[in-house]
């Protein structure tokens, strides 16, 4: 790397961290970390990554705290100094919790949260393995590259156990910088099995990529079940309103039928693609 770009790296940093000390200084905490830490306790798989919060205006655009509603039971799992808890916190839900492997990153992440301005929602720090914590109650859980694929996998398996558990609509927020270690973790993340994709950013001020899942069928069940309704489809001379297969809904099929007719496709069809509607 070139002087140059050495400077430009070292400048943008040092913005980034002074207007972080200024957004701690605003909501009355501390969370900026200038040389990021590790947990010195170690997890299950040995993953755990170094705690280096996401900036506060980065941030901002990561989380829509305007889709959060008063029931809403937030996890950040890997939470650190509680960064993401307090901006969550300052909004009306249900729960704030984050799950912390150091013991003194959670005392740090205490701290915070009895001091942060503005509180509306209660702030509760679990401390241990992201692996073997229980999830029953969550709704959106937040990962901000805590660790690796490993312990990914096994921190989805329990929460995806308490969905079927316990059903309820679950979000999940990933942020992931790009390269080799990242792509390991995307791949648990669409092997999971009850997850599907909802949508993406890629700022061109951050390294780092956000991605929106949601519970439901993964894409590759999604895309299967759209090409069997297609298939029922036009067994039964429906003709489609759309022409991608992916979009298709009972709704956006007609035929000149009678009532019986048209009631006897639909069934049809609703049992080849449960759910849909």
């Amino acid at each position: 790397m070139s002087f140059l770009k050495r400077s430009a790296c070292w400048i943008r940093r040092q913005i980034r961290l002074g207007l972080d000390q200024l957004a701690d200084w605003f909501y009355s905490i501390d969370t900026v970390v200038a040389d990021p830490p590790q947990a010195v306790e170690n997890s299950r798989f040995c993953d755990a990554y170094v705690n280096g919060p996401v900036s506060y205006w980065i941030l901002r655009s990561y989380l829509d705290c305007t889709n959060l509603g008063p029931k809403e039971v937030f996890y950040d799992i890997g939470c650190g100094h509680g960064r993401v808890l307090c901006m969550v916190a300052r909004h009306r839900v249900a729960r704030c919790i984050g799950i912390e492997l150091s013991t003194e990153f959670a005392e740090k992440a205490r701290a915070n949260a009895a001091v942060l301005r503005d509180r509306v929602s209660p702030i509760e720090i679990r401390v241990g393995d992201a692996a073997e914590m229980d999830y029953i109650d969550g709704t959106i859980f937040y990962f901000g590259d805590p660790f690796g694929a490993d312990t990914m996998r096994a921190v989805l398996k329990r929460v995806g156990e308490t969905v079927q558990a316990k059903p309820r609509a679950v979000r999940c927020i990933f942020v992931l910088p790009a390269g080799e270690r990242s792509d390991a973790v995307r791949r648990v993340i669409e092997a999971s099995g009850w997850l599907r994709f909802v949508d993406s950013k890629s700022p061109w001020y951050s390294a780092m990529r956000v991605c929106y899942w949601a519970s439901g069928p993964n894409q590759t069940d999604t895309y299967r079940h759209s090409k069997r309704f297609l298939h029922a489809a036009n067994d039964q001379g429906l003709r489609p309103v759309v022409n991608d297969a992916s979009k298709v809904a009972p709704g956006s099929w007609r035929r000149q039928t009678s009532g019986g007719e048209r009631a006897r496709c639909s069934s049809t069809i609703m049992r080849i693609v449960p759910g849909m509607v």
